[in-house]
């Protein structure tokens, strides 16, 4: 329904309402009783026809659910339960009829006994799946921070002549991991990209990047050099030293060439 055949619709139904005042009138009646108020209809201002609808719309939608989000908050077998369910329906109805869209609401389909899952068994879910799944390389440094709402990962390997570590942070941007998702890393030398997928209906990884915040540093080396990585890495476990505590970036390759040159 475009613009103009709502406003004809709203015209229409403001019409028919003046009609029904005005045989109110007729039969003497100067007043209307609405939940024990009554109105004098000499007080009641002219109806405006012409109004954005657009705009009346969105204030309806925006009160219809601040009133859902209530409904949530109490007993849905209360009494205030049914009037708040009646009125969310009163308001999709005036929603609908101005050419708007509003389910028809009901509250048990809103209902749930389930609790909120827990945010660090699905991130733990989400490394173990990732760490059976990913073919690449090696998953190295999972950790959950933040309560769970954020994943910390390396992804190491070794492609096209070069060892590449790929650290990343990823935290979901409604703060909610569903558990059945991976993290997937894919090397290009000297960029890459990762990505959080999930499995669909047919079996196969898709993107779903968009639903989580993720930032990643690659930190790379030619693979003749790969052992001195694993010098210092020796160095730093003997130092008790972790993963977080030495950037990748920090390995003094040229110090230690240097040294072997002399």
């Amino acid at each position: 329904m475009n613009n103009d055949e709502i406003r004809e619709n709203v015209e229409t139904r403001a019409a028919k309402l003046e009609e029904a005042f005005l045989k109110n009138l007729q039969k003497g009646g100067n007043k209307i009783t609405v939940k024990g108020h009554k109105q004098d209809l000499n007080d009641i201002p002219e109806i405006k026809r012409d109004f954005d609808t657009e705009k009346l719309l969105l204030r309806l939608y925006e009160v219809r659910d601040g009133i859902l989000d209530s409904f949530s908050q109490v007993n849905y077998s209360s009494k205030l339960a049914q009037t708040l369910s009646k009125h969310i329906n009163v308001l999709g109805s005036c929603i609908n009829d101005l050419g708007g869209k509003a389910d028809s609401f009901d509250p048990l389909s809103t209902m749930s006994g389930l609790s909120t899952p827990n945010l660090i068994k699905n991130a733990e879910r989400i490394i173990e799946t990732t760490k059976q799944c990913y073919t690449l390389g090696k998953i190295e440094f999972p950790k959950i921070e933040e309560d769970g709402k954020i994943i910390k990962i390396t992804f190491a390997g070794k492609s096209d002549g070069m060892v590449y570590k790929a650290k990343g942070t990823i935290k979901p941007k409604n703060s909610t991991w569903i558990g059945s998702e991976a993290i997937d890393y894919i090397y290009l030398k000297g960029s890459g990209n990762m990505s959080v997928k999930s499995l669909n209906a047919n079996g196969r990884w898709v993107d779903i990047s968009n639903d989580y915040e993720v930032y990643w540093n690659l930190s790379e080396i030619p693979e003749d050099e790969a052992g001195i990585i694993d010098i210092n890495n020796e160095i730093n476990k003997q130092a008790g030293k972790t993963e977080d505590d030495v950037p990748l970036a920090d390995f003094p390759i040229k110090e230690v060439d240097e040294t072997k040159d002399k």
